[in-house]
């Protein structure tokens, strides 16, 4: 998580309009992120190492949608969880 802080920070000012992908489990990660990088399109991913089965959040359905394709073709299952605070 701290890793993430730390990249969003160094990121923000060319990350406008891109999709960026948080994969921290810790709590509030998500709140955090999306303040910090305020005009991204932030998707998270949850469940990543536990098995190939995750789920997938976001307020951007373009971008949750071209995560999960990328996701889909690495093998893994992915589901789509309604928003950022649905998978928390």
């Amino acid at each position: 998580f701290h890793e993430e802080i730390k990249v969003a920070g160094m990121i923000k000012d060319v990350a406008t309009q891109k999709i960026v992908v948080s994969i921290s489990n810790q709590k509030n990660a998500d709140k955090e992120l999306q303040h910090l990088l305020p005009y991204s399109k932030l998707v998270s991913v949850s469940n990543i190492f536990k098995s190939k089965e995750i789920f997938i959040a976001g307020d951007d359905e373009e971008a949750n949608e071209e995560i999960v394709n990328i996701f889909q073709k690495a093998g893994y299952h992915p589901a789509i969880a309604s928003g950022l605070s649905a998978i928390k």
